[in-house]
């Protein structure tokens, strides 16, 4: 090997990094009224960003303003509809390789609140999407790269009620449909000679993303000191990597609880997965 030559990084064996990011990020919300049933929210976030590594002698200042508006209007006291829009920015992590631009994003979501007064309860019921830019994604080859965007479009329903003085319930669902829109793989196909080969990923899943989830709760107080509860979580199969080519089967489990209070002590049984096992096969 001559003395200018380049050694090529081999995975897992190259990642080093001594860096700091410093974030100054003012921001200012106003909220107008025009009525007493309809509001406006309107703010803005400015980032600037300064990250330095001195082990690999990269600096960057970047700096970019936010904006965020949000309308609410209330036809009737138990009904409500809103709007949202919002950008964000923020600074990618060191352990990326290459230029390290600041990663972006832009959110829109829209909803509906209803009170229910005869169990003391409200649904929430919102649909988003959420468009991320130069999102870190670590490649087959074991180097983290910002060479991905993605979107995500979905809906989420919450429920809250109180339906007598002692118990409470609470259920949360999301669909999430997450979508790689752009991502070109590296794969390392020989180490001699070194060669490389790309794989266009746009279209499929992003790792770690379930399409559904679910949460349901239900406690009950006993007495003044006696409380119990119980409920599940359901999660959807989900893929370990961008390529899509292994997932993880849908789960559920029960979960319950048993807490005491002495004075001012809680004491808390938690117990988790009282099944000992996972229920898959649903979705």
């Amino acid at each position: 090997e001559s003395p200018n030559s380049t050694p090529i990084p081999l995975p897992s064996a190259s990642f080093g990094g001594d860096a700091k990011s410093l974030t100054i990020a003012p921001y200012i919300i106003d909220q107008i009224d025009f009525k007493e049933n309809i509001h406006l929210l309107v703010g803005g976030r400015l980032d600037s960003i300064d990250f330095k590594d001195k082990l690999t002698n990269r600096e960057r200042d970047d700096s970019e303003f936010s904006p965020m508006f949000g309308l609410l209007y209330a036809p009737t006291e138990q009904l409500s509809v809103y709007g949202s829009f919002s950008r964000a920015f923020a600074q990618p992590s060191p352990r990326v390789i290459g230029q390290k631009s600041p990663e972006k994003s832009f959110q829109l979501e829209t909803g509906i609140k209803k009170h229910f007064p005869n169990i003391n309860g409200e649904v929430t019921l919102a649909i988003y999407q959420l468009s991320r830019e130069n999102i870190p994604i670590a490649d087959d080859s074991g180097f983290t790269q910002q060479i991905g965007n993605q979107r995500s479009r979905g809906i989420e329903i919450d429920f809250a009620a109180k339906p007598t003085s002692n118990s409470r319930a609470i259920a949360t669902y999301a669909f999430n449909n997450a979508t790689l829109t752009n991502f070109k793989e590296s794969i390392m196909i020989s180490l001699a000679p070194p060669a490389f080969a790309v794989f266009d990923r746009s279209g499929n899943r992003p790792a770690f993303a379930p399409a559904h989830i679910l949460n349901f709760w239900l406690n009950h107080n006993l007495s003044e000191r006696w409380s119990i509860g119980g409920g599940g979580n359901f999660v959807s199969s989900q893929f370990i990597a961008e390529d899509n080519l292994f997932e993880i089967e849908s789960r559920l489990t029960l979960d319950a609880t048993v807490a005491y209070r002495l004075r001012k002590i809680l004491l808390r049984l938690n117990l988790r997965n009282l099944t000992n096992k996972i229920t898959n096969h649903w979705f």
